[in-house]
């Protein structure tokens, strides 16, 4: 078992997956719902990272809103297990997010 030290970032183990790929972008995220990567049923896994200073609020459908989208703050990373499509808005402007994604 690794020892962390509690006084640093946290380090997050995960399984390697034999034969995946990654794959990562960048894209502008508008004040309109916008996509930020296809559904993929290929997909393991994704890292979404909020690269601008506004909010981006994601959701998994060209639906999202600010009053209804998960928040990612300027800077914030997430990650998701997922194959679905995921969607981001700003309130005002744009604003860059990339992603690197892991797909069988």
């Amino acid at each position: 078992m690794p020892v962390v030290d509690p006084n640093t970032t946290p380090v997050f183990f995960t399984e390697a997956v034999a034969g995946a790929t990654l794959t990562a972008g960048q894209v502008s995220v508008a004040n309109t719902a916008t996509q930020i990567v296809a559904a993929n049923t290929s997909r393991y896994s994704i890292v979404i990272r909020n690269n601008g200073t506004a909010t981006v609020f994601l959701g998994p459908a060209n639906t999202v809103t600010t009053a209804n989208g998960h928040t990612l703050g300027a800077g914030e990373t997430i990650t998701f297990s997922t194959s679905s499509a995921i969607y981001g808005i700003v309130a005002t402007g744009t604003n860059a997010v990339s992603f690197m994604q892991e797909a069988i």
